[in-house]
């Protein structure tokens, strides 16, 4: 199946999803902030010198200064949403 004019997919639950509610686009900025979260642990990393994002990777960069700023010294969002 080709494009769809107009549509938008998202990606929740490790699902992609067609037209996502506002609900469920935070929720998959939620699940690739966790994903991140997991793959910092799992490498030992406990702090990070700089998070850096621009649209979407800047609202992930806030949620990331909103949840835990221990980790994080340095936040700096480009062209971000709140």
């Amino acid at each position: 199946m080709g494009p769809i004019a107009g549509a938008r997919v998202g990606y929740v639950d490790g699902e992609y999803i067609l037209n996502p509610t506002q609900d469920q686009v935070k929720e998959g900025q939620l699940d690739l902030v966790a994903a991140q979260r997991r793959l910092l642990d799992h490498l030992g990393i406990e702090r990070l010198h700089a998070a850096v994002g621009g649209s979407l990777g800047g609202m992930q960069v806030l949620q990331w200064a909103l949840e835990e700023p221990q980790r994080i010294e340095r936040a700096v969002l480009v062209a971000a949403s709140s």
